[in-house]
């Protein structure tokens, strides 16, 4: 009997800008991330990059965006 090898790909970790309405205790509670409430019912979310399509299927979200790091010489 062949044995194959099981790949588990690893899930980076990102910061998303949240807009929301109503709780964000599920992103800790059932996604294992974290979050830091803004103003204007915004909220920077830090979890799993492969946990980002169960967050956005939350109605809780209105909006969801990756931050964006520029650089400047």
């Amino acid at each position: 009997m062949e044995k194959r090898a099981v790949v588990r790909r690893r899930c980076h970790t990102w910061e998303l800008i949240v807009r929301y309405n109503g709780s964000l205790r599920f992103i800790e509670e059932e996604l294992g991330g974290t979050y830091v409430i803004l103003n204007n019912g915004y909220a920077i979310v830090t979890m799993e990059e492969c946990k980002i399509d169960q967050l956005a299927s939350f109605p809780e979200n209105e909006f969801i965006e990756s931050n964006i790091v520029f650089f400047m010489r």
